[in-house]
């Protein structure tokens, strides 16, 4: 069973990721829809099948952006905690630096 914290902790980390996951997934469609679209306008390419391209290209760019997306969730996570000094109250409190590397077992 998760405790609170843990819960709050996941609860974080999984609204990062999911915004750093859209974020740049955008950004890496919106390269590959205009190149799409200038094939299409050349005529190399048919207009109906751009949105396929689309879909099925943003399938490959997953396996590419969920490690990296979650790397990047994880850090903004703790430099938020950092920052808002929730870091400093978990140390207070007795909560250490294995506990986020999962070095000890949960109590």
């Amino acid at each position: 069973m998760l405790t609170t914290l843990d819960r709050y902790l996941l609860k974080e980390v999984i609204q990062t990721w999911a915004a750093v996951t859209v974020v740049l997934l955008l950004i890496m469609l919106s390269s590959r829809f205009a190149r799409y679209l200038g094939e299409a306008a050349a005529g190399q390419l048919p207009a109906d099948v751009v949105f396929t391209l689309l879909s099925l290209t943003s399938i490959h760019y997953m396996t590419v952006l969920v490690p990296v997306s979650l790397f990047l969730a994880v850090m903004l996570m703790l430099g938020r905690l950092y920052k808002d000094s929730e870091m400093a109250a978990m140390m207070a409190c007795g909560i250490g630096y294995g506990r986020f590397a999962g070095v000890h077992p949960l109590p």
